[in-house]
């Protein structure tokens, strides 16, 4: 469950950044790593079962919402 947790830490770290507005949440760099993270989010969900998968369903979901919200275009 370690790389879950640490997977949600990063996650809402990269939420936190995109919320600011900052210069670094519109640079390439900040993009490539919103869509590794959510790759990352769909394959847990798609390899795991019951909590787990639901925890990352969650996070892929919020991820998903808060990028639309900023404008963060999709792949």
């Amino acid at each position: 469950m370690g790389d879950l947790d640490n997977l949600k830490k990063h996650t809402l770290q990269l939420i936190d950044e995109m919320e600011s507005d900052s210069d670094k949440s519109r640079s390439q760099s900040f993009l490539e790593d919103f869509w590794k993270t959510r790759e990352k989010l769909q394959e847990g969900r798609d390899f795991s079962y019951g909590e787990e998968k639901s925890s990352y369903s969650e996070l892929l979901d919020l991820l998903n919402r808060k990028g639309e919200e900023n404008d963060i275009e999709s792949y």
